[in-house]
């Protein structure tokens, strides 16, 4: 196999300090990956590497064009790609608790709720856990605290007590829903993720007003999740 020059050179026309032999900043940062010349793949323009003509052409067309050499643009590229790696935040647990119904209509003292609105909240709420491990968190199972969360009654007017259930769980967050009734055909929803630690909001999504009756709630909650929610989940 050709070996390498002492002298790495870079492409005609795009001037650039090139040091001799093991000197040379990208030989030696690379060469600590593991000694297998992981390295040649970022000095693209090195002789060893670009066996034909046209691979160094293109080379030095690459230069002339951006003005800078090959080899550099790939570094940074490489550069950025760790970095973005190192900032990717930690998976976070999450509980996330059914969602409830609250209805504000003119029949609520008339009509109870039944078992059509007790499908299409479990399917709300299944839709934001999907939604959530598409995204990267990790559910934590609420079943074991089911005890003290119906001892706790609607969650929604328990002053917080969300966050202690899921803290006990193991869970860093906690995620409560909300569907208002406010005709047969019109609904409102409130999202709230709150840190289980402190109780302080951490993310709230709110859509009101939205057309259908109790079959469209889960398509309400993926709107939810997908435009506030997890958008603000992520901004944080």
């Amino acid at each position: 196999m050709r070996q390498p020059s002492s002298r790495l050179p870079w492409p005609s026309k795009a001037p650039c300090p090139a040091p001799h032999g093991s000197q040379h900043p990208w030989y030696a940062a690379h060469r600590a990956f593991d000694g297998a010349r992981h390295w040649v793949v970022i000095m693209s323009d090195a002789p060893f590497f670009r066996h034909s003509r046209r691979g160094r052409r293109e080379d030095k067309m690459m230069a002339r064009t951006n003005g800078v050499p090959a080899c550099f643009l790939m570094s940074l590229a490489l550069l950025a790609a760790v970095q973005g790696a190192a900032a990717v935040e930690p998976v976070k647990d999450i509980v996330v608790f059914d969602f409830e119904m609250m209805d504000s209509s003119a029949a609520s003292g008339i009509i109870p709720q039944d078992e059509h609105d007790a499908r299409y909240l479990a399917e709300s709420t299944q839709v934001a856990k999907n939604h959530l491990l598409a995204t990267g968190y990790k559910i934590v199972d609420a079943k074991p605290a089911a005890a003290e969360i119906s001892k706790a009654g609607e969650l929604r007017r328990c002053n917080g007590c969300e966050a202690a259930i899921a803290s006990k769980l193991g869970g860093e967050l906690a995620m409560t829903g909300i569907v208002n009734r406010i005709s047969r055909t019109e609904f409102e929803m409130l999202i709230k993720v709150v840190d289980a630690e402190t109780g302080t909001p951490v993310s709230v999504g709110y859509t009101g007003l939205r057309m259908g009756a109790n079959y469209a709630w889960p398509r309400g909650a993926k709107w939810l999740m997908e435009k506030r929610v997890v958008a603000n989940l992520t901004n944080k």
